[in-house]
Order: C-alpha cells, then structure tokens, then sequence
C-alpha cells in the first residue's frame, strides 16, 4: 500500500522493521582558538528521514569548549550570523536562547548517546555543527547520527482491517 501522504504522526506508528535500513551521517569539527569552526556532513539527508539515535564524543573536557551548535543547511556557513539562521536539528534542545541552542557537552567529555525516534523534514539539507574553543583551546567535537528514510510503500497485511476500511 502506497503511504507516500500519510502524515508523519500516523507512518511513525509503523513497526520499526518497515523504516528500512539505517545508515551513519557523522559531522565532526576541531573548534578554534576562542573563534568558530564549521563543519558540513558529507552526505545529504532524504526528504523525510527518521533519527534513530545520536552519539556525541569530544576529545577534550567539556571546559575546552565555548559552545557547539547543530543545525540543518545546504551550505557550509563562514560567519556565526549565517549559522544563526539555519534550522535547528532538535529545537528547543539547548540552553535557552535563540534557535540553534548551544548544546550542552556531557561533563568531562565522556561520550553521550541518546535513542530516539524522530522525523525528520530534512528536504535534501545537510547536517552542520559549529564548534568553538575557548581561548587556546582547539577541543574536536563529534556527533554521529543513525538515520533512515521514511518508508513509502508497506505491505497490506500491517494494516489492520479498521485502517484499511478507512482508505
């Protein structure tokens, strides 16, 4: 059955099996010297995808760290006011403030890991993470994410028999 205009409430309702294989996108940026660093994934994201989890790590302790910043973008930025304006990966994660968040580096920079299913309206944009060390500190921030596509097509035998009658 064709699920392609479903919206996304009802397809995350879908066994896990049915999201296909999962795939990595990693984004990993050695912050500079009290000033900005940039980092674009390589790979671009489908349209509508699922974050199954992500995994933080970072090479240094988190006071090395100034602030990192995940957002969504096209292009790699070059100035923080371009950063500003991009879409948040996970809004309202963060300190408060304005959208993207500093994000808060797990203590000591142990390793971090978070399960999740979230959509995801990435609409072929990539992931980019801002970095920024303190004052001679170049601290390497990592975050990997595990991500699959949002399914089109399931078989009719998922559906319930209510379901099916309403289409």
């Amino acid at each position: 059955m064709d699920i392609r205009d479903w919206p996304f409430d009802q397809i995350m309702q879908l066994p896990d099996h049915c999201f296909g294989s999962r795939f990595q996108v990693a984004v990993v940026c050695q912050g500079a010297d009290g000033a900005a660093a940039w980092d674009i994934s390589e790979l671009a994201l489908p349209e509508k995808c699922v974050i199954w989890e992500w995994h933080m790590c970072v090479n240094a302790i988190t006071t090395d760290i100034a602030r990192a910043r995940l957002a969504l973008g096209d292009i790699l930025p070059t100035t923080t006011a371009i950063m500003d304006g991009l879409e948040p990966v996970f809004r309202g994660f963060g300190v408060q403030g304005p959208e993207p968040r500093d994000i808060i580096i797990a203590r000591w920079g142990l390793p971090a890991m978070r399960v999740l299913k979230q959509p995801l309206l990435a609409a072929g944009r990539r992931f980019i993470l801002e970095v920024t060390g303190e004052a001679t500190k170049t601290p390497i921030v990592c975050f990997v994410f595990s991500i699959s596509s949002m399914p089109t097509e399931v078989p009719d035998c998922l559906l319930s028999a209510n379901l099916r009658s309403q289409l």
